[in-house]
């Protein structure tokens, strides 16, 4: 049974992979000296959460024809990115300082 979630099964599909893809290169961008610190992991994690957002609400907007009414999920997807942004941050962290980051 389709439900009214695969209409944004394509847009996240795309929208996550164009994160993950800002995310990285930021990193390495900003990773440079600071490596060792959490502070290019929260920098490229609020730029690819910030593109997150703005992704889909262009969809939401654009492609499924909602127009303005698409600020209505904009609260919802900063709440996601709030949490995407901590628990990876934490996550890279904490992965950082094990020997299976290193693999």
């Amino acid at each position: 049974i389709a439900t009214s979630y695969f209409f944004w099964a394509p847009g996240t599909f795309i929208i996550k992979g164009v994160d993950a893809l800002i995310a990285y290169y930021t990193y390495k961008l900003f990773s440079g000296r600071m490596e060792k610190k959490p502070i290019p992991v929260l920098l490229s994690a609020m730029i690819a959460e910030s593109m997150m957002i703005m992704g889909y609400f262009f969809f939401d907007a654009v492609v499924l024809g909602y127009g303005m009414g698409a600020l209505a999920s904009v609260p919802g997807n900063i709440l996601q990115g709030v949490a995407s942004i901590i628990g990876s941050t934490v996550l890279f962290l904490a992965l950082r300082t094990s020997k299976l980051f290193y693999r």
